[in-house]
């Protein structure tokens, strides 16, 4: 396509073209900055750990009473709270050192 055929293609292209690519541009920043992989911080996954222990005591004195299946349980809590986004080993190890603290 050359401007003799088309005049109006490249005036068209500026006209529609920046605002889409400004808009592209925006989104993929947004994207990758508040994106669905984005994992969570420790200190997120502790308060979460908190939250999960609070919630479910039984578990928590299933655990303490030798029944390691209730600590899958848990970890489990944390998973659905943080949307699935933490590592569940992280979790684990976390859990089970609050879990041995108190």
């Amino acid at each position: 396509m050359d401007e003799s055929t088309h005049p109006k293609s490249f005036s068209h292209s500026v006209k529609y073209g920046v605002p889409v690519l400004i808009a592209v541009v925006v989104g993929l920043f947004l994207l990758i900055k508040y994106g669905p992989w984005k994992k969570p911080k420790t200190e997120e996954i502790e308060k979460e750990i908190i939250q999960a222990i609070r919630n479910n005591p039984q578990a928590v004195a299933d655990y303490k009473a030798g029944k390691k299946q209730s600590l899958k349980f848990l970890v489990g809590q944390v998973m659905r709270a943080t949307g699935s986004r933490a590592n569940p080993k992280l979790v684990n190890e976390l859990l089970e050192k609050k879990l041995e603290e108190g």
